[in-house]
């Protein structure tokens, strides 16, 4: 960043996602194994960038919340209370999550895949009318 580029000051509502993430991030690093490094990494960002989202330098938006609250497993509400919660997930859909959590990286990669591909089959599948 330049000596003449300034950003803007955080929200006091912004502030308090931060420190909300951060709270969350010292909770679960251990239980997680994640340093920032580590979850920078898994989040395609620097160590830099995750330390300046914590400690409010920057603002979170709206993807980046949801990136970190897959990463640490918590609900984006968790970050920002002003986001609704979702509503509660079947069974059937928990396994999916579940499944998707659990899997390796080329694991993910054929659940994604097999959720690409799962509306056409739906539509193959449908009698006709």
């Amino acid at each position: 960043m330049s000596m003449s580029t300034k950003r803007r000051p955080l929200t006091e509502s912004e502030k308090a996602c931060a420190a909300r993430l951060k709270a969350i991030y010292e909770a679960k690093r251990d239980q997680l194994g994640l340093s920032q490094e580590r979850l920078g990494s898994e989040m395609g960002m620097s160590q830099s960038a995750v330390g300046q989202y914590m400690n409010a330098k920057i603002p979170l938006n709206l993807p980046v919340k949801i990136s970190f609250a897959m990463a640490l497993q918590c609900d984006v509400s968790e970050i920002d209370p002003e986001i609704p919660l979702a509503p509660p997930l079947s069974p059937a859909e928990q396994k999916i999550v579940d499944a998707y959590r659990a899997a390796s990286e080329e694991g993910k990669d054929w659940l994604l895949g097999a959720a690409a591909v799962a509306p056409a089959y739906k539509r193959s599948n449908q009698p006709d009318s």
